[in-house]
């Protein structure tokens, strides 16, 4: 279905909610954080934004710390910020989820690169090659096939092994690509983190590109409010499980041996939880 008709849809089904809709329209993305931030100024108690990640995440951007509440609509490409929310991608589901009133408080990434003073971002920040391919990659998958020669090209001549220096909350460490014998994702924990780097590399949040360099990192916590299920709820809930199963976090570095062990006193209390989880259901039987 094309977009006019979905707007349709759902202007018509919010209005027999009894939620009454003033249509804005923003192409391309900068608009939308034009349109949402006005409609801050101008007093309004929630903006809806209907379309893909590129459209919320700029109205995200245009009402961040206001105390604006947002519906979400999915009807974009990318959904991957609805799906995250576990919020309906059939219209009338959404718009009836968004009059429930059933509201969740967000925290949001703030960034701030040379090119951007203050970049709000709900999903991800890529520094390195994943930035740099991107832009080419995101119009590829819409269908512009000709830009594959130049993520080729980006990929083909870019440098492997940058030195980069991480602060983590003021402790500073130096990281290589290569770091990691294995090849395993390290993770850390930390409410800062400032990336610097000898070869200025891309950086990017949410897909769009914020230049080249240094670029400091921090949570703002409640920063947006959303009309979303409860935490728990729905397909929300596999992953809030998976990600429970995860090795926790390091913070400050932790030597690769210790990491090692770790990892071998998780599955050890993890086969323990799937013993006395057998034990107990032959008991019941």
């Amino acid at each position: 279905m094309d977009a006019p008709s979905l707007l349709e849809r759902a202007v018509r089904c919010l209005s027999a909610y009894g939620i009454k809709a003033d249509v804005a329209f923003g192409s391309p993305q900068e608009e939308n954080s034009i349109i949402a931030r006005r409609a801050v100024k101008d007093g309004y108690k929630t903006v809806i934004a209907m379309g893909g990640d590129g459209t919320i995440g700029a109205v995200i951007r245009g009402i961040a710390g206001s105390d604006i509440t947002l519906g979400i609509i999915a009807a974009g490409t990318m959904n991957d910020i609805a799906a995250s929310l576990s919020i309906p991608e059939d219209v009338e589901e959404a718009c009836a989820l968004i009059a429930k009133g059933k509201t969740r408080k967000l925290d949001l990434g703030v960034i701030k690169t040379n090119k951007n003073k203050k970049f709000y971002f709900f999903m991800v920040t890529a520094i390195g090659l994943t930035a740099a391919l991107f832009p080419d990659m995101e119009k590829v998958v819409k269908g512009h096939l000709s830009k594959l020669k130049d993520a080729i090209t980006t990929l083909t001549h870019y440098k492997t092994k940058p030195e980069i220096v991480l602060t983590l909350d003021k402790d500073s460490k130096i990281a290589e690509e290569n770091l990691i014998p294995d090849g395993k994702l390290q993770r850390f924990r930390a409410s800062t983190v400032k990336i610097k780097s000898k070869t200025k590399l891309e950086i990017a949040a949410d897909g769009i590109s914020l230049g080249k360099g240094t670029a400091v990192i921090k949570m703002r916590h409640g920063a947006l409010r959303v009309y979303a299920p409860a935490v728990g709820s729905g397909d929300e809930k596999s992953k809030v499980e998976k990600l429970a199963e995860l090795d926790a976090p390091l913070s400050p570095f932790v030597e690769n041996n210790d990491t090692k062990e770790n990892k071998k006193q998780q599955k050890k209390k993890q086969h323990k939880k799937q013993q006395d989880h057998r034990t107990t259901k032959r008991s019941e039987e």
